[in-house]
């Protein structure tokens, strides 16, 4: 899963690193699947794959009827990238803007999840699928006209493995990829020292950059952070920080024929209060308001009268919320205040009051319609005379008679990050907040900008933080949950969890190619880590998103980003903005 930061549809959500390419970097990389244009390319010769053609590459698709081009999709940036070089951000507001910009060897249908051609033409799958062998397209070139080459591919996966590249979420994926050599120009071969089911989504979705923009200087702090270059449909035009980043068609893409976009431009401007959006959507000032808060839908967008004026999208969106807690603080080590503190958290009010049934409880960390999720395992019920009895049994009780629990002298304190500006995060947190305080404990709400939030988890300053996780159809849980990564800072592991069975559940998962086995396995883990409570699960929300109705060619469907701007249009005589 990669990691992966959505915008809240009750919190922030961080992504899962790994979703097929168009690294809308899944809005990325991995198994999520492109955001932007499918890959789709008619190849030279048949492409030879194995496993009755499981590999096979799909046709492209279609265009919508009577799409045409031009306009300008106008959305909200709900937050601004930390960076726009895509083997190093860890946020969806990155994907948003590099979906267009950069393409990987391969592609994906997000309707079928059928494979798609990306930059490479065909490809092979070894019989053991410890070998990959890529043919790229001899058309394929960058936006500045020079062409893509092995050599590109394999400086993009140098970079990638490179230890001091600062992508620990994201080479969790490759630890096992152990060879990547040009054959020729236009051919390049992988190989693993063991399977992992997840290799040719894995290595066919990481966006290729071109050497000759990235390969000198210090690639962590390369200025094409700013103003990336890639081989894709689209290509960056600028960012005005604090307001709007910009994408325009590329006038020169290689493959427009067998991959069409229709907006002209993509412009994402950075919109981080709700009511300013919601006010800006009616204005007509933006096309696209994605994660609308549930009391706007309801008040503001799901009326008869609003029919005519907007797209009214209402989706399963693959992600869950949490109430993380910080392992390595001694008050969370004990298993049963973790466990009491979850009993704490009352998710049918939080459902009731804040997403006003938008939302569904969740007990795991795996996309609760996925074959991985574990129905048996039931979300926490609300119990505080439980979780009083199990703190009084840890030793917390209220010795001066203060209201608040205290042990061998300190009292029960401690501190919620959240999102600052974030209107879900601020209710959540209330209720949280009051519901502990019955019990005897004092929170405290910490808000901070969304930049500000990452630095401070990846550093591992926080005590517990309001989060969530989008994921994907196929999770791999080793990014978030294997101790591998819970000793070291920037990765995704940050709440430190550890535990031996797990980490071995994990690792025996990511060889097993039948699904119902690793499902079988995920289904373990998910009990394990629901009993150990690293976390409070809370719900996975309803994606509520509404759209100017002069576009046209909408579709919806369950991978995230659950929509695809790039191929939708607006008729001639509808049409806003000229170039």
């Amino acid at each position: 899963m990669l990691r992966s930061l959505i915008p809240p549809f009750f919190a922030e959500i961080r992504r899962s690193r790994a979703a097929l390419a168009m690294p809308l970097a899944a809005l990325a990389l991995a198994a999520a699947l492109p955001v932007y244009p499918a890959r789709a390319q008619a190849p030279a010769a048949p492409a030879q794959v194995t496993d009755g053609g499981v590999y096979a590459p799909a046709p492209p698709r279609p265009a919508p009827a009577g799409a045409v081009t031009g306009d300008w999709m106008v959305r909200n940036l709900a937050g601004e990238p930390g960076t726009l070089n895509p083997l190093l951000a860890t946020d969806v507001y990155e994907g948003m803007v590099n979906g267009g910009i950069f393409e990987g060897l391969i592609g994906q249908n997000p309707l079928t999840q059928k494979y798609e051609r990306g930059l490479a033409e065909s490809w092979e799958v070894s019989e053991d699928k410890l070998t990959f062998t890529f043919r790229l397209n001899k058309n394929a070139k960058w936006s500045d006209g020079k062409p893509v080459t092995a050599a590109d591919v394999i400086f993009t996966f140098d970079r990638l493995k490179d230890p001091k590249t600062e992508a620990p979420h994201l080479q969790v994926y490759y630890i096992d990829l152990e060879k990547w050599e040009a054959l020729d120009d236009h051919t390049v071969r992988f190989k693993a020292s063991k399977p992992y089911f997840k290799f040719f989504d894995m290595i066919g979705g990481v966006g290729i950059l071109p050497k000759h923009i990235y390969g000198d200087g210090d690639f962590n702090k390369h200025p094409a952070g700013r103003s990336p270059v890639g081989s894709g449909p689209y290509t960056f035009e600028k960012w005005d920080t604090g307001n709007a980043i910009t994408i325009k068609r590329n006038p020169g893409y290689w493959d427009a024929a067998n991959k069409p976009v229709f907006p002209d431009r993509i412009v994402l401007r950075k919109l981080v209060d709700d009511t300013v959006t919601m006010t800006q959507l009616k204005s007509g000032n933006i096309d696209l308001y994605e994660a609308i808060l549930p009391l706007q839908w309801k008040r503001e967008i799901d009326k008869p009268e609003n029919d005519k004026r907007f797209h009214k999208l209402a989706y399963d969106f693959p992600a869950y919320s949490y109430m993380g807690f910080n392992l390595r603080r001694p008050q969370f080590a004990d298993l049963k205040v973790r466990k009491a503190l979850d009993l704490l958290i009352d998710r049918n009010k939080i459902i009731e009051r804040v997403y006003l049934g938008y939302a569904t409880p969740v007990s795991g960390p795996f996309y609760i319609k996925s074959g991985s999720y574990n129905h048996d395992v039931k979300p926490t019920a609300f119990d505080p005379e439980a979780a009083k009895q199990l703190l009084a049994e840890a030793g917390w009780v209220d010795t001066d008679g203060d209201g608040v629990l205290d042990k061998d002298g300190k009292p029960f304190t401690f501190s919620l990050m959240i999102i600052a500006g974030r209107q879900i995060h601020e209710q959540i947190s209330q209720i949280v907040q009051q519901d502990l305080a019955r019990a005897g404990i004092k929170l405290e709400i910490r808000k901070l900008e969304w930049a500000a939030a990452l630095q401070h988890i990846d550093e591992w300053q926080f005590d517990s933080m309001l989060m969530g996780w989008a994921l994907d159809m196929k999770s791999d849980p080793y990014q978030l949950w294997h101790s591998s990564g819970a000793d070291k800072k920037g990765s995704s592991n940050n709440l430190g969890y550890k535990n031996a069975e797990v980490d071995k559940l994990i690792e025996e998962g990511r060889v097993e190619y039948d699904d119902a086995k690793r499902e079988a396995m995920y289904k373990k883990i998910h009990a394990i880590i629901s009993s150990e409570v690293p976390c409070a699960f809370l719900v996975a929300p309803k994606g509520l998103t509404a759209a100017d109705i002069r576009w046209q060619g909408i579709e919806t469907f369950g991978p995230r980003p659950c929509f695809d701007i790039s191929r939708w249009f607006v008729p001639t005589d509808k049409q806003k903005h000229k170039n």
